[in-house]
Order: C-alpha cells, then structure tokens, then sequence
C-alpha cells in the first residue's frame, strides 16, 4: 500500500496506539490549560513554550521505546525488525490561522529537500493529538512519491524569516525552503483520517495545512528508516545530537 500510494492508515485502537495519545493530550493540556491568548504570542515565543511541551514529551515518551512499544506498526509494513528511529518526536502546533501573527505553516517538500540522497528511502510516522481534523491536517500530492524532480516539477529556494537554533527552528521550523513549480496542473489531497496514523514515504510531496479552525493543532510526527538504507548519522542543526538511533525489534 505504501508503494503505490506513498501512504499507509494505521488503525489506532487497532495497534492500541490510542493510550499513547490520550498521554500526551494530557500533558498538552496540563501546559496549555492555563495560557492565556496563545494566538496573541510572538512566533517565537510561542515556539518557546512548543520546545519546552516537546521536551517534556520526549522525556516521558522515548521515541525508540514508542517504537518497540507498537511492533506491529513497522514488521508489518515495512516487513523488517531492524531500522533507525528519530531520536525525538516533534511537537506541532498550528495556531488558527485568523488569529495567528507570523509564519506558521510547512509548505510542501520531500525530505530529500533537507537531507542527502539516501533520505529518498526515509518514512515519516505522523500522529494526529488534538483538535485535529479535515479542515486544518496535513495535504499531499498524489502519486506525488514517483514525481521526478525537473520532470514533473522544478524546485526554487526561498528564504524565511527564521533565524538559526531559535525555538522557531528547534521544533522542526525551517529557515530555508523550496517553492515547487509543476509542470502539469495539479491539486492538494488531505492526509487525514478520523482516529488514524499516518505512515507515508519521504518522497510524498506533502505539507502543513494552514489551520482554518478556532483551535491550535497538535500532532506528533517522526522519522524513520531501514537498517538497509541507512548510510551514516546525522547531526540534526537544531540540536546537535544524531537523528537516528538503532531499533531492533
């Protein structure tokens, strides 16, 4: 299914995936409850408080113990135990977009777009938390994963108005992009579903949605890939630690 489409729904009662979520809403909540006009913060103060609920995500929920945790998510579609797992999970949140000051959303990319050749072999996991829906998920282009690049599209940089190792760029926000250009007419899908994970090739052109509900979205996203593909470690810019680390289930 991955193959063919670039992307994978996982059931989340399924794979029991849910009491994973329901922890982290807890811990969303129990730092949020209390802000006042979070839409009125600066970006990067924003940001600020994002790195800090990360953290604290991250600290109780180690990504390589989530990933030994639910098995079956990766024997199964990816039919193989050993792989490397993102070090960390980032938090998003998008703030409504009627209300928000400052850029918020990633527009749409690959990951080879941000990394070496080999990452065209990497996997994203996106794990919707809170007030996620229809309306402000994650888009993509179909088939978008076979597209070849100056063939089916051309690609220009653009830089952003994000400064190096600010909190803006330490959850996941880019200070440089690409603004693609296709050569045929072609329109966005959403990459949601009610009550899903998403696990979906690198290659699948895809991006933020911008948030046209009343209330910020949370969701968890992830990397991952073979023990096979993989070539060497790479110190992620924002943090200076490796971005992988070993899994075998």
């Amino acid at each position: 299914m991955i193959k063919k489409n670039g992307f994978k729904y996982i059931e989340n009662n399924k794979e029991n995936i849910i009491s994973f979520i329901n922890d982290i809403e807890k811990i969303i909540d129990k730092n949020f409850a209390s802000k006042n006009n979070l839409n009125n913060l600066s970006f990067d103060n924003f940001n600020k408080l994002i790195f800090k609920v990360q953290n604290e995500i991250n600290k109780k929920h180690n990504p390589i113990n989530f990933a030994k945790r639910f098995p079956n998510i990766f024997k199964k579609e990816l039919s193989s135990n050993k792989f490397y797992f993102q070090h960390y999970f980032y938090l998003r949140a998008t703030r409504s977009a009627n209300e928000v000051k400052g850029k918020q959303s990633i527009n749409f990319h690959r990951e080879t777009f941000q990394g070496p050749k080999w990452f065209k072999n990497i996997y994203n996991l996106w794990i919707p938390i809170k007030n996620c829906s229809i309306n402000n998920s994650l888009e993509y282009y179909p088939k978008s994963h076979k597209f070849i690049l100056n063939k089916d599209f051309s690609i220009e940089e653009i830089d952003l108005p994000i400064k190096k190792q600010s909190y803006s760029h330490k959850v996941g926000n880019l200070y440089s992009e690409k603004k693609l250009n296709f050569k045929k007419k072609i329109s966005p899908k959403k990459l949601f579903k009610k009550d899903k994970t998403v696990l979906f090739s690198g290659e699948l052109i895809h991006g933020n949605a911008i948030n046209n509900t009343n209330k910020i979205r949370f969701s968890l996203d992830a990397r991952l890939i073979l023990q096979k593909n993989f070539k060497r470690h790479i110190i992620q810019g924002s943090n200076n630690k490796a971005y992988f680390k070993k899994v075998i289930l």
